[in-house]
């Protein structure tokens, strides 16, 4: 009983410790929450700095010129593979995403060990291309070296394809140590075999660190998909390569670009400015020392993948932008330590760098981070042309403006103003025309066949999202015949032209067609306001929670707390995706839907407001629907 008590308590500790993101959308707590993430980013910056350093000075130190050049380069192409391979697995996330949406939790698992197979063939296609530089290899330290890094590069695809897979739909949580004992046990390995080994603790460091992530990465996995029942590994029915290789279409290159580009652009355009002052060799080790914390100034923002991917769906593009507004915060912030950590990196090998170079460093590191937080939120969206159109220009420019350069401050200088042209050019392009798209979870398979058609559809087992976007297509379609949307018991019919909306009751719906203008009723009166909304919520339930994003008409908003935040959102994603369907756990949650998420109702669950909880979740289907179709629900002030 003892130790059952420790485990709980233990348990509970961890829960009350643990941030949600959800902090941030409707509890309006940002800085609790960016801590919590940015702490782990801060150590893991730190220890692969140091892993780093040590790793670069002992290539230089046991390698010859010509092998250290082609270790390094090697290096470089290991990690332009693992971005590109990361961009590649948006198509594989997205896919799970709507089969999870679906409950198809088998072909989720079947879909996860396709791509793991593609993973492995892939793997054996370095292993051949690594055949070549293996047999001209004149050095046995070099030759290990290279098996090394072709290892380490198979494990991380490896893993990083499992970690999607569950990364899909829901996060991975580990312990705070996990997260830094690859790069520890490399650090730690180097040290302590450096005295036995020598030269050879090399390689041996990048054995033991690509073992170490791969057990990381599928244990904690594998654990996550276990908790969701999902077993790739599991899973005895034959699996065809092809039905990989047939999500590879045109999004998934340009998804694969783009993942390269946020992996790659900062390295490759600090390597191709440095051209200008030195030869290639000495640009790629200038290039190669500073490698972790241009990596580190473009990955940041991938911790907050998943933070974006929740509020792709354009009703959440009030939170996405106000939760966007927060973090571009932090790349003032997290500027400092990459910058204190490069100048240290420059004085162990360069000459000791001035107050200019380190001004212009901060300079070019606050660009990159904050051009890494605007490029992941357009991956999130979707937007993979304009990052990969505007990235490619940017490259352009600095090949045609690299002639100015004199020294190392002018490099940063100038990079970092390419940065800031491409920010605006991002924030411009991408998010004027709302790039964030309709989250394929929203969406049922017949979407696509209903905007091409004006028959009747009848949406009883659709989401409140889908009625307005398809209303909207058939409404774009449509000739002067009357087209029609039965929402369960009432059926609301419009013509496309003349947007005459009137409401009928049940009797016309389940297939029954109107062409006769004679028996429709007369157009109703309007619906509520949002005020008379609210007041009628606070007098039917007085310990009600309102979160208002505009703050007019929040209320009782100290009651949300850490334990209720998920059943709250779970329940409010429910509410858009199952119309008049009330979830059999937790809170009552409604919202009311205009262009974006205007207000969030909260009712904790009462047996005696059971029917009062069906009629609010009912007007406030329609009421969206009014806001988006102009449609005036003429029963929607006697609901009460």
């Amino acid at each position: 009983m003892i130790a059952l008590e420790q485990t709980l308590a233990t348990l509970a500790y961890r829960k009350r410790a643990a941030v949600s993101a959800l902090n941030c959308f409707l509890m309006w707590q940002p800085y609790r929450y960016l801590m919590y993430r940015l702490r782990y980013v801060i150590a893991r910056i730190l220890i692969d700095c140091i892993t780093h350093v040590v790793e670069f000075y002992l290539i230089l130190h046991f390698l010859n010129r010509h092998n250290a050049f082609f270790i390094i380069l090697l290096r470089i192409v290991s990690h332009m593979a693992s971005g590109a391979w990361w961009g590649i697995l948006e198509c594989m996330r997205e896919k799970i995403r709507l089969l999870m949406q679906q409950r198809q939790k088998d072909k989720v698992a079947l879909l996860i060990k396709q791509w793991i197979n593609l993973a492995l063939i892939i793997c054996g296609l370095i292993i051949g291309l690594l055949i070549v530089p293996l047999f001209k290899s004149t050095s046995l330290l070099t030759t290990w070296y290279i098996i090394a890094i072709g290892l380490q590069l198979q494990i991380r695809l490896i893993s990083q394809t499992l970690h999607s897979g569950a990364f899909a739909f829901t996060r991975i949580y580990r312990p705070f140590y996990s997260m830094l004992l690859p790069d520890a046990a490399s650090l730690f390995s180097l040290l302590i075999t450096l005295p036995l080994l020598h030269a050879a603790s090399l390689p041996f460091a990048s054995f033991s660190s690509a073992l170490i992530s791969l057990w990381i990465s599928i244990h904690f996995s594998q654990r996550m998909l276990d908790t969701h029942r999902i077993h790739p590994f599991k899973y005895n029915k034959h699996t065809r390569l092809k039905a990989a290789l047939d999500s590879l279409r045109f999004n998934c290159i340009q998804s694969t670009l783009g993942g390269l580009l946020l992996k790659t652009e900062g390295f490759l355009m600090l390597f191709l400015a440095c051209r200008s002052l030195h030869q290639a060799q000495k640009s790629l080790h200038f290039s190669y020392l500073l490698l972790p914390l241009i990596a580190a100034s473009f990955n940041w923002s991938k911790t907050f993948y998943f933070d974006y991917k929740k509020l792709t769906h354009p009703i959440f593009k009030n939170i996405s932008k106000r939760f966007h507004r927060y973090l571009e915060l932090v790349p003032f912030i997290i500027s400092l330590p990459l910058t204190l950590f490069a100048c240290l990196c420059i004085t162990l090998f360069y000459p000791t760098p001035g107050l200019s170079l380190a001004l212009s460093l901060y300079l070019y590191f606050t660009a990159c981070t904050l051009l890494s937080l605007i490029q992941i939120q357009a991956f999130a969206g979707r937007c993979f042309l304009q990052t990969i159109v505007i990235s490619s220009a940017a490259i352009l420019t600095l090949l045609a403006l690299k002639g100015i350069i004199s020294n190392y401050t002018d490099v940063f200088l100038l990079l970092a103003c390419i940065h800031i042209i491409e920010i605006i050019i991002l924030k411009i392009t991408t998010f004027k025309h709302h790039c964030i798209i309709i989250n394929e979870g929203y969406v049922s398979p017949w979407f696509a066949q209903s905007t091409q058609s004006v028959r009747e559809i009848t949406l009883v087992n659709t989401t409140l999202t889908e009625a307005r976007d398809i209303a909207t297509k058939l409404n774009q379609h449509a000739d002067n015949t009357v087209s029609a949307i039965a929402l369960d018991a009432t059926t609301i019919y419009y013509r496309a032209q003349s947007a005459h909306v009137i409401e009928l009751t049940h009797v016309f719906c389940n297939g029954k067609f109107l062409c006769d203008e004679r028996v429709l009723p007369p157009r109703p009166q309007p619906a509520l306001s949002k005020s008379m909304l609210v007041q009628q919520f606070i007098r039917q339930f007085p310990t009600g929670i309102i979160v208002d994003y505009s703050g007019a008409y929040s209320r009782n908003t100290n009651l949300l707390t850490s334990s209720n935040l998920t059943p709250i959102w779970r329940n409010l994603d429910y509410f858009l995706r199952h119309p008049f369907a009330i979830p059999h756990h937790g809170p009552h949650v409604f919202a009311l839907c205009e262009e974006t998420l205007s207000l969030i109702f909260v009712v904790f669950r009462c047996a005696q407001q059971s029917h009062h909880v069906a009629i609010w979740q009912y007007r406030l289907h329609l009421m969206s629907l009014d806001k988006k179709l102009d449609i005036h629900i003429a029963n929607a002030s006697q609901l009460v």
